[in-house]
């Protein structure tokens, strides 16, 4: 038996910076992983990062790599620390 991903409603406006669950043909909109409740704000190019998250997930998320994320956020290494906020290149 395989376990199911549940993703609320809420978790999805969260994490696209979305107030309504109104939304137009043709939005993009991210799906977080189970164990994050990242935020991006489009409008900002900011993602705040959420306990459980690392770079890997979250250049998969943003079609980056994290190379790309260490250099936009001069980050030393692959770590990050939650409630912080990264760019997303």
């Amino acid at each position: 038996m395989s376990a199911s991903l549940v993703v609320t409603a809420e978790q999805i406006l969260f994490t696209n910076g979305l107030e309504t669950e109104e939304i137009t043909a043709g939005t993009v909109i991210y799906i977080p992983p189970k164990q994050t409740t990242g935020f991006y704000d489009p409008d900002t190019g900011l993602y705040t990062i959420a306990p459980g998250d690392d770079l890997s997930a979250i250049a998969g998320r943003f079609d980056t790599t994290i190379e790309a994320l260490e250099e936009v956020n001069t980050l030393p290494d692959s770590d990050i620390i939650a409630d912080s906020t990264a760019v997303i290149p």
